[in-house]
């Protein structure tokens, strides 16, 4: 049997009386190595999760399908490319519909010399079957083709970010069983660069992200809309967020669409320049795209967020985190919005999670649909990767002001017999799960605690999660017994 971990947390907020409940699902897969990035992607529908291990056999990769079982996740078939060989990153992005998925094989072509792939799968008798191969023009040289994939009923288009050092997006079309190319995007001017780094579609539009630089003035965000006339997507807007001058800190990968709603993440940089981390809101008016709403919960303006963003027609997630100033010990957030009406969007509670890689500045990846939303983080430096499955569907409708600004310390994280917890908020419980998803330890207190000392001698050596429900929030932290 597969040796793979589901941690199942309910996790419960309270603000002014009123409570919000989302099942949340803890996802390993222990009978990978711990540097096969387990979690590097993440994708699903209202079925089924889609996870990458995009360096799995050497950079070959796979991608994990999981599917939703009563109050279980279980996992069904991994996927592997027909063509794929060491060195292609198989799962780098994986896009889902009910009926298809298409996943990213970019490669690592400045080394191989090699154009990426994208392959097609069709769901057949709960059997992910691949159907497709794409490929990019011939034209194409090191353009990372393949690095970010998305599908949308009968279309797909793979981004090529490094296509002639500015970008390219190539647009198919489904024709009966076949995949046919319809058209090429490309940036147009040398100011530009990462051209479909990050792309979204819906019914009728196309969203495009890329970098515009100016010498002297910086770097800016430029989010370029696309809607579906006469057979091919036409241009019809531009719209360039704030300049700054260090450019990582304006990702260009945070960006979705809904029916008739764009949100782009637009975190705060961290160099001085006053930008107010958040996520902007824009709605469809004619044919216009006009800013309707910023999301920016107190308590959360020093934070990168907004950094990775998902949306559906109900429900918006997006992460925040404390960089530069965050280390290992720092909580991670993915904070959830709910659509309360057609114009407003309303906090409704938040997940942290203690930091486990130096990359998780970035926060996670996110999908999400109408019944479930996903958030998965790839290895650490000696860690498997995590994913959480998030159950939105007995989600009780709230609202809330702010988002709790909790912090937790387990001093330390790795010890050989005792582990003190300390928090910012009032401990009402303390659980104590194995990395097997078993329980080792629970405590419930009459009044709720700062701080709480655990002796742990007598448990076995391993990685272990404290799960903590304090009177702002729940929380997770990671505890490694030596």
């Amino acid at each position: 049997m597969k040796n793979f971990l589901i941690l199942l947390l309910l996790s419960s907020f309270f603000f002014n009386s009123v409570k919000a409940q989302i099942k949340e699902f803890h996802l390993q897969n222990l009978d990978l190595a711990e540097e096969d990035d387990f979690g590097s992607s993440v994708s699903n529908n209202e079925e089924w999760v889609a996870v990458g291990a995009r360096r799995w056999m050497n950079e070959t990769g796979k991608v994990l399908m999981y599917k939703s079982s009563a109050n279980d996740w279980l996992l069904k078939n991994d996927v592997i490319g027909s063509q794929s060989v060491e060195g292609d990153f198989f799962g780098t992005d994986i896009a889902m519909t009910d009926r298809h998925m298409v996943v990213g094989a970019p490669t690592d072509h400045w080394v191989s010399g090699i154009e990426g792939k994208a392959y097609v799968y069709e769901l057949v008798s709960n059997e992910w079957v691949e159907t497709s191969t794409l490929y990019p023009p011939d034209y194409f040289e090191a353009s990372a083709y393949g690095f970010i994939v998305n599908i949308h009923k009968d279309k797909i288009v793979v981004g090529a970010p490094d296509q002639n050092f500015r970008g390219s997006v190539v647009v198919y079309v489904q024709q009966g069983s076949e995949w046919v190319e319809q058209q090429v995007l490309s940036a147009s001017g040398n100011n530009k660069r990462d051209f479909g780094g990050a792309i979204d579609m819906n019914d009728e539009w196309l969203v495009i992200g890329q970098y515009d630089s100016v010498v002297n003035e910086g770097t800016a965000l430029e989010i370029l809309l696309y809607k579906w006339e006469g057979g091919q997507f036409v241009f019809k807007q531009s719209i360039m967020n704030e300049r700054v001058s260090l450019p990582h800190q304006i990702p260009y990968w945070n960006m979705e669409l809904s029916d008739d709603q764009l949100i782009v993440g637009n975190h705060r940089v961290n160099n001085g320049e006053n930008i107010t981390g958040g996520t902007k809101v824009y709605t469809l008016n004619s044919d216009t795209w006009e800013l309707d709403q910023t999301l920016s919960p107190a308590g959360f303006e020093l934070h990168e967020l907004g950094r990775h963003v998902a949306l559906s027609e109900r429900f918006a997630m997006f992460g925040a985190s404390n960089y530069p100033a965050s280390n290992f010990d720092e909580p991670h957030h993915v904070i959830f919005y709910e659509k309360s009406n057609p114009d407003s969007w309303n906090l409704i509670g938040s997940f942290s999670y203690e930091g486990s890689s130096f990359l998780n500045w970035q926060a996670f990846n996110f999908d999400i649909a109408e019944r479930f939303a996903t958030a998965s983080t790839g290895n650490a430096i000696d860690e498997h990767g995590d994913v959480y499955i998030y159950d939105l569907r007995e989600f009780v409708v709230t609202s809330i002001q702010e988002l709790p600004n909790v912090k937790i310390e387990l001093l330390p994280n790795i010890t050989r017999d005792r582990v003190t917890v300390r928090s910012t908020s009032g401990i009402n419980s303390l659980v104590i799960y194995n990395d097997q998803g078993g329980l080792v330890y629970r405590e419930s207190f009459k009044m709720p605690l700062m701080e709480k000392s655990l002796l742990l001698s007598e448990i076995p050596q391993g990685t272990y999660f404290i799960y903590l429900e304090t009177e702002a929030c729940n929380l997770i932290k990671k505890l490694i017994k030596i």
